[in-house]
């Protein structure tokens, strides 16, 4: 993952035990990352609110997608069909 931002900014969001962060320029950053899921790792690195590329692996870019279409669902108002909790 490409994060667009500097190294120094991007470890203040990640903690130690789940990545390697290397500095690619002066204002980005590459991070090496893992978690119990994509969608995990996905939800964490929006979080930093910075620009964001996906180098690999594809699985990765298809967990953004899935949190985008279920933040589409949420911000439309639509109903997933499941009871609400009470």
């Amino acid at each position: 993952m490409r994060v667009h931002a500097p190294r120094a900014e991007v470890a203040h969001w990640i903690s130690a035990a789940w990545r390697t962060i290397t500095a690619e320029t002066s204002h980005t950053s590459i991070v090496q990352a893992g978690a119990d899921s994509y969608n995990a790792i996905a939800r964490w690195l929006l979080l930093m609110d910075r620009p964001l590329t996906v180098i690999e692996p594809s699985a990765l870019r298809a967990a953004f997608a899935t949190i985008a279409t279920e933040a589409k669902r949420i911000a439309s108002g639509e109903e997933t069909g499941m009871s609400a909790a009470k």
